[in-house]
This record gives C-alpha cells, sequence and structure tokens, in this order.
C-alpha cells in the first residue's frame, strides 16, 4: 500500500541522509545510485517492486563495515 511504501522510503532515508549530508544528496542516490549486490538496480526501483527490506539491510550491511 502507499503507507507502507511510505514508510519505507522513511526508513530508508533515516539511513541516508547522515551519510549523503543532506536531503537533496539522498534524495538524488535514492533516485540514480544503484545497489551492485541488489542487481544495480536503485533503491527507488527497488522500493517500487516491494524489495524495500532488502535496501535496508544492505544499507545495514554497509553500516557495519560489509561490502556492497
Amino acid at each position: 500500500t502507499t503507507q507502507e511504501r511510505l514508510r519505507d522510503i522513511v526508513e530508508i532515508f533515516i539511513i541516508i541522509v547522515p551519510w549523503a549530508g543532506s536531503v537533496k544528496e539522498a534524495l538524488s542516490w535514492y533516485g540514480h545510485g544503484s545497489l551492485p549486490s541488489l542487481g544495480a538496480m536503485t533503491a527507488q526501483e527497488l522500493v517500487r517492486v516491494g524489495r524495500a527490506r532488502e535496501v535496508e539491510s544492505y544499507l545495514t550491511r554497509i553500516a557495519s563495515g560489509g561490502y556492497a
């Protein structure tokens, strides 16, 4: 649903904004930065097809010192 997707986007942005340095940069990454280990899709594409949890897992892995 729309509310679930919005919640997913907010959760992703909570992680990304501090790394990106601004909401504008985070928005740019969200729509244009491909995620190699997730089929080179962008976070936006992944959320759109219902794979937000994979994006969050990817970001959590990176935050804990893992690799993309």
